[in-house]
């Protein structure tokens, strides 16, 4: 991790849960991350996870309600996992934004997408393109630190 993490200024991280993962593979891996960045000075991380980590911000429509309600009941340990690796993020006094995206689609991305919050100026999906672009874009941008923004077609 440290041969990754030197000489960055900012590191974008963006793993997390896939069948058979351990349950705890993105609070530990982005735990290894933090401890990395601070043993070389590196300041800002971006993470990536889902629409279903709660936001203070977010508006949940009775849809969303729905969604989160079936994420946990049958992927509890993946949002458990999300939540940790926030609270992982929040401790570690880093300038830290989680970009949380709906579901991802394979179409060409269109350079304009939502900037928003679940419940919020918010639609269902988002093309890998467009949600790759905004989070390139955090790696300058400082406007969602401390943050967690839905990024959405």
């Amino acid at each position: 991790m440290d041969q990754t993490v030197a000489g960055s200024n900012v590191v974008l991280s963006l793993f997390g849960q896939v069948k058979g993962s351990p349950p705890t593979l993105q609070a530990e891996g982005t735990q290894l991350i933090v401890d990395a960045m601070g043993r070389h000075d590196v300041k800002r991380i971006v993470t990536l996870s889902g629409g279903g980590l709660s936001a203070p911000s977010d508006r949940p429509g009775p849809a969303d309600l729905i969604i989160r309600f079936l994420l946990k009941t049958l992927s509890g340990h993946v949002l458990a996992d999300a939540e940790q690796h926030l609270r992982v993020l929040t401790a570690s006094g880093l300038e830290w934004t989680v970009v949380r995206g709906p579901r991802l689609t394979e179409k060409a991305g269109t350079g304009t997408y939502r900037v928003g919050w679940v419940g919020v100026d918010a639609s269902t999906q988002i093309s890998r393109d467009d949600l790759a672009d905004f989070i390139l874009t955090q790696a300058k941008d400082r406007t969602f630190i401390g943050q967690m923004p839905f990024i959405s077609a």
